[in-house]
């Protein structure tokens, strides 16, 4: 099939039945842009639009094809015709037969892809749920344990917090005697961490340590989660705050005592009962990060 003669035949059978594209096209069912490219010859009707476009110009589907005008008394054409018309039927039949397994198939793809789907994310919550203890929140009061949760050699799980901890010690040495330790993990989708270290240290450590803090993070605190300050007993030496995500500071109680704090989670409250968890007298005065509370409700969080 000649491309360009189609096209000037079905411009000129157009023409004689005094139709525009826009006529011819809703007659057809189709866009006027798609009469436009066929009488253009730069493409072809679908074979499921020759029967429409035939019957719309007064022409056989025969004559269409061949972009020609047969004459009545062709037994032969009219053969021909008919042939081409059950072509068309049969062609039409195929592609809804075609369609509907497609939609089959489809709808089997799509069936199967949700089970899995579902499957996964079971395993990727239950995986969740075991890895992270999101039950019950993980206590320890062991300092035989403290650098599987603080410094470089800490378990997965406790080394990627969102909040920098290195304003507590890398390890516990020698000079240093322990007098409280308590480290909080619970997620119960997100990881929330609450961790104190109370250590009485040699007078040359103590020096030591306190130039180390000097050289760390003393950021800007108040007014987050309500903090207005903290217990007249205790000097501030190093302080990491964010104003979504929590503190990490360290005080100096009374002789050569520090005490390392780290309050870390997010979502703007604590799903842990912090008190529970942290003497009050450590905690930042004004501290609140229970659900709905004035900070979360002034951003705009609340649940």
């Amino acid at each position: 099939m000649d491309a360009k003669k189609l096209g000037e035949f079905i411009a000129a059978v157009r023409k004689e039945h005094k139709m525009t594209q826009a006529d011819l096209a809703a007659k057809v069912h189709v866009t006027d842009k798609a009469v436009s490219k066929w009488e253009r010859g730069i493409s072809f009707p679908d074979i499921t639009n020759i029967e429409p476009i035939a019957e719309a110009l007064d022409v056989s589907p025969l004559e269409l094809i061949k972009a020609e005008h047969i004459a009545e008394n062709n037994n032969y054409a009219d053969q021909l015709n008919s042939a081409f018309l059950d072509g068309i039927e049969y062609a039409r039949t195929q592609r809804k037969k075609d369609l509907k397994k497609a939609l089959r198939i489809g709808a089997t793809v799509l069936l199967v892809a949700l089970v899995l789907y579902t499957f996964l994310f079971i395993l990727i919550m239950g995986t969740f749920q075991i890895g992270y203890g999101a039950s019950d929140p993980v206590v320890s009061i062991n300092i035989s344990e403290y650098n599987d949760f603080f410094g470089k050699s800490a378990k997965k799980e406790y080394k990627y917090k969102m909040m920098n901890d290195s304003i507590f010690p890398e390890r516990i040495t020698d000079q240093m005697r322990v007098a409280d330790f308590k480290m909080v993990y619970y997620n119960p989708f997100d990881a929330q961490y609450l961790s104190y270290l109370v250590v009485d240290y040699s007078a040359d450590a103590f020096a030591i340590e306190c130039e180390r803090l000097s050289k760390r993070e003393h950021e800007a605190y108040k007014n987050i989660y309500c903090v207005t300050g903290f217990n007249e007993d205790y000097e501030l030496l190093a302080m990491n705050s964010d104003d979504y995500n929590g503190f990490v500071y360290a005080l100096k109680g009374d002789g050569n005592r520090i005490i390392y704090v780290e309050l870390i989670f997010c979502n703007y409250f604590l799903d842990l009962e912090y008190e529970k968890y942290i003497p009050n007298s450590y905690l930042p005065l004004g501290f609140n990060a229970h659900l709905n509370n004035p900070y979360q409700l002034a951003h705009g969080e609340e649940k």
